[in-house]
Order: C-alpha cells, then sequence, then structure tokens
C-alpha cells in the first residue's frame, strides 16, 4: 500500500542519511589525526622555548577541539538517525501485522454475512 511504501522509502533514506554521516566521521576523523601528526611534528622540530610555534599550537588545539566536537556531534547524529530508522521499520511492521488483521477479520466478516444471507 502507499503507506507501506512511504514508509519503506523513509526506512531508506534514513539509512543513507546514516551512511553520509558515518563517511563524513570517518572523514572528520581522518583530518583530526592528521592534525595531530602536524602537532607533533611540530613539537618535535621546534626547540621547546620557541614562543612562535605557540600560536601554531594553539590553533591546532582549536581545530582538534573543533573536529572533536563535530565528530562527537555527528555520531549522536548517527544513533539518533539510526533509531529512527528501527522504530521506522517496526512502525512498518505493525502497520503490516495490523493490516493482515484486518484482512482476516474481513474474510470472516464476509463468511459470516454470505451465511447470514443463506439463511
Amino acid at each position: 500500500s502507499a503507506a507501506e511504501r512511504a514508509r519503506e522509502d523513509l526506512a531508506r533514506m534514513m539509512s543513507d542519511e546514516g551512511e553520509e554521516l558515518r563517511a563524513r566521521i570517518e572523514r572528520l576523523t581522518k583530518d583530526k589525526q592528521l592534525l595531530h601528526f602536524d602537532l607533533q611534528k611540530a613539537r618535535s622540530t621546534a626547540p621547546a622555548s620557541s614562543a612562535s610555534l605557540s600560536p601554531v599550537n594553539d590553533a591546532s588545539k582549536a581545530r582538534i577541539r573543533s573536529l572533536t566536537t563535530e565528530v562527537e556531534s555527528l555520531k549522536n547524529k548517527l544513533v539518533v538517525s539510526e533509531g529512527n530508522a528501527v522504530l521506522a521499520q517496526n512502525q512498518l511492521r505493525m502497520a503490516k501485522h495490523t493490516l493482515q488483521i484486518a484482512e482476516a477479520e474481513k474474510v470472516m466478516l464476509k463468511e459470516e454475512l454470505e451465511k447470514a444471507t443463506k439463511t
């Protein structure tokens, strides 16, 4: 039915969104790792007393914090999206079950009507 198709489309759309979020998390995680690597490299090549490296470190640290926050936010969105997909799938199953019950009741009522009209 149209409701089933709409729910299946919704579940598929939510699944696609989850995949997009996973891919974005992977990219952000790679960016974060590269920034960590760059920061460690900069620390190892600069003298400990170098004041000129401090702004770079601060900027890198801020970027890493920002990426970490974004990754966590995306992970949360992914969990919510996956939960919504599971909910939609369960609602679809319930709707199918309700439809089956209604179909069975329809058959029973038709049989009762036929019996009543024969007598």
